[in-house]
């Protein structure tokens, strides 16, 4: 079921079923990520709609399955010259310093290894809180869009 489009969310209850969804596959799969921007605020209780999940991960080489195995399970595509592929077919040559998006059967995801600013895992990681999806499982956020 997809429950982004156009820029916009069907309800609240769609948006809840985005953000579980998409989160608890990277929880189960061991990634380390921290969720940012407006989702990060959603999470922290702020009424805001984000229009994407932005998410900071370890793009070590050796996390990089985990990632991959999250997006297969959510129905992942990132667009290349050649089309639509899955991360798992191109995840030698994503742009794993820097970033990446993947459109999910859900609703769209950033993969942001390194922000323009320069900040990466170990400096969100630093500065993040705990949330608590619908769903029960913990994650960590930062809401802000700088780190401190």
């Amino acid at each position: 079921m997809r429950v982004w489009s156009n820029g916009g969310w069907a309800s609240r209850e769609t948006l809840a079923m985005f953000v579980d969804g998409l989160l608890v596959p990277f929880v189960r799969h061991g990634c380390r990520f921290v969720v940012i921007g407006s989702a990060a605020r959603m999470l922290c209780g702020d009424a805001v709609e984000p229009s994407d999940l932005d998410l900071v991960v370890d793009a070590d080489p050796a996390m990089r399955p985990g990632l991959v195995a999250s997006f297969d399970e959510v129905d992942g595509r990132v667009v290349t010259r050649h089309g639509w592929r899955s991360p798992g077919d191109v995840s030698r040559s994503l742009p794993w310093d820097w970033g990446f998006t993947v459109q999910t059967g859900l609703g769209p995801v950033d993969v942001i290894s390194r922000l323009i600013d320069g900040t990466g895992i170990d400096d969100h990681e630093r500065v993040a809180t705990v949330a608590t999806l619908w769903c029960g499982t913990s994650v960590r956020v930062h809401p802000t869009s700088r780190v401190a």
